[in-house]
Order: structure tokens, then sequence, then C-alpha cells
């Protein structure tokens, strides 16, 4: 079974521009459990809770902002993964295989 067959559980919820960053967050019942922050120039942050990985959660945060982006650009800049990535984020943003990295 995929890692995105387990979402069904969780819910996104994005939010535009605020003070140069958009954000989309992932609930898992009343539970925080996952966000994505971007600005005009890179992806400023994520994160998911530890006993969350794995089940992709940041692979959805990460469509959640690109399909945000297509549906309205003037609220929602396109992500950009960041220059500096720690040794995790380069493998995830490779296993996201997209063509433009």
């Amino acid at each position: 079974m995929a890692a995105r067959d387990h979402l069904s559980d969780f819910q996104f919820h994005t939010n535009p521009l605020n003070q140069g960053l958009a954000e989309v967050s992932a609930y898992h019942g009343n539970k925080h459990v996952g966000s994505l922050e971007w600005g005009e120039d890179e992806v400023e942050f994520i994160q998911v809770d530890p006993s969350y990985r794995r089940q992709g959660v940041a692979t959805e945060l990460w469509k959640r902002a690109n399909e945000a982006h297509k549906t309205d650009p003037s609220q929602f800049p396109k992500p950009v993964h960041s220059k500096e990535l720690t040794p995790k984020g380069r493998l995830w943003v490779k296993s996201l295989k997209e063509d433009d990295q």
C-alpha cells in the first residue's frame, strides 16, 4: 500500500501569504502533525511530527503547496526547494521525482 493511501484520515489546510510566508498544515484529528511554509524565494520550513513520518505527509504538503500556487498565484508563490538541505531533505526531494530539481 502506498504511503498516500494512509492520508484519508488527515486534513490539510492552506493559508495564503501572511508576513511574507504561505503555509500548508496537516492535522490528524485535532493534532497538528506537520507544516510547510514558503515565501517568494524558497521553502523556509518543513516539519512532520516524528510519529507521522514515512506516511506521505511531507509529500502531500508539497503537492498541496503546488496546487495552491496553481489555483491562486497571487496569494501562494510557487514553492521552490531550499538550496540548503539536510541529508534527509535531499533524499526526500529526490524521492519527489520532479523534472525541475
